[in-house]
C-alpha cells in the first residue's frame, strides 16, 4: 500500500481495496512482498466468451430481419459488453469471499504463474538523475 504513487489503496477490514483513483500502473502488484496481488485475466476472457455468445444470439434472433443502423449496432454491442463485464466483475468480487472460488480466480491470473513474471522498473531516483 505504501508503494502506490497515487495512494489509491485503502485498508478495510484488514484487506486492501483499490479506489477509483487507481491508475492501473501495477506498481502494487510488482512490489508486493508476498506476491499476493494478481490481475484478473480469466475475467476478461470469460467476458469476451459470454459477450460473443450473447451478441450473436441478439443479432441472430432479435434483429434477424431488421435493417439496423451501424451506429445503433455499435452502441448496442458496447452496452452489452460493458453490462456483461459489470455483471461478471460483481460476481467475481462476491466469489472472492469464498476461499475455494478465490483460489480458482487466482489461478486464472497469468501473474500467478512464474513464466509471466513481474516487472520492476528502474527506481525513479536512478532514471531522473540523467
Amino acid at each position: 500500500m505504501k508503494e502506490c504513487p497515487v495512494a489509491a489503496i485503502r485498508k478495510i477490514e484488514n484487506r486492501p481495496f483499490w479506489t477509483v483513483s487507481c491508475e492501473s500502473c501495477m506498481r502494487c502488484m510488482n512490489f508486493c512482498p508476498q506476491k499476493a496481488i494478481q490481475t484478473s485475466h480469466g475475467l476478461l476472457a470469460l467476458t469476451f466468451v459470454l459477450y460473443s455468445i450473447i451478441i450473436s444470439l441478439v443479432y441472430s434472433y432479435v434483429f434477424q430481419n431488421l435493417a439496423i443502423h451501424p451506429l445503433f449496432r455499435f452502441i448496442l454491442s458496447n452496452l452489452i459488453f460493458f453490462l456483461v463485464l459489470l455483471l461478471l466483475y460483481r460476481l467475481q468480487h462476491t466469489g472472492l469471499k469464498n476461499r475455494f472460488l478465490a483460489a480458482i480466480i487466482g489461478h486464472t491470473s497469468l501473474t500467478w504463474y512464474k513464466f509471466w513474471g513481474r516487472y520492476r522498473s528502474v527506481a525513479d531516483k536512478v532514471w531522473k538523475k540523467g
